[in-house]
C-alpha cells in the first residue's frame, strides 16, 4: 500500500516537471522566436481584435436607450482586457508595458463606463478607450517588427 503513494508521488512529480520544461519550451531561442511563441500562445492579436470589437459594441450601442445593457457591456470589456492581461509578461519588456498601459487604462475606462449614469459619461469613455487601444496596436507593431511579419 505504502509503494502505492510513492508511485503516485513519482508520477505527479514527474508530470509537474515535464510541465514546467514545456513552459520553459517556450521561451527558449532567439527574440523572434520567443515573440512569435508567446504571440501564439496568447492570441495576442485575437484578444486585441476582440478588445476593439467590444468597444465598437459599446460604441454601437449608445445609440439605444438601454443604460444597463449598455453597463453589461462595459463589464464584457473588462472581463476580455482582464484575460489580455493575464497573459503579460511577453518576451519584450518595451512590448509588455506598453500592453500593460493600454490594458490597465482600458480597464479602468470600462469601470467608469460600467458605473456611468448617463450616456454621456459613457460616450467619454469610448473616446478615451480609442485613445488607449493606440498603445495596443503600437504593441502589437512592435511585436510584429520583432517577428518579422506585417
Amino acid at each position: 500500500m505504502r509503494r502505492l503513494g510513492k508511485a503516485r508521488k513519482l508520477s505527479f512529480l514527474i508530470f509537474i516537471g515535464l510541465v514546467c520544461a514545456s513552459c520553459s519550451a517556450d521561451m527558449s531561442g532567439s527574440a523572434q522566436s520567443r515573440m512569435k511563441s508567446w504571440m501564439d500562445g496568447t492570441g495576442l492579436i485575437s484578444s486585441s481584435s476582440q478588445i476593439l470589437t467590444d468597444i465598437k459594441n459599446i460604441k454601437i450601442s449608445i445609440k439605444g436607450d438601454d443604460l444597463s445593457s449598455l453597463h453589461s457591456l462595459c463589464v464584457v470589456l473588462g472581463n476580455d482586457v482582464q484575460d489580455a492581461n493575464g497573459n503579460l509578461p511577453s518576451p519584450n519588456t518595451a512590448v509588455t508595458n506598453e500592453l500593460s498601459l493600454g490594458y490597465s487604462q482600458i480597464y479602468s475606462q470600462s469601470v467608469s463606463c460600467y458605473k456611468a449614469a448617463a450616456k454621456s459619461q459613457i460616450e467619454a469613455e469610448i473616446a478615451s478607450m480609442n485613445k488607449s487601444f493606440l498603445l495596443i496596436q503600437d504593441a502589437i507593431s512592435v511585436s510584429k517588427a520583432i517577428v518579422g511579419s506585417s
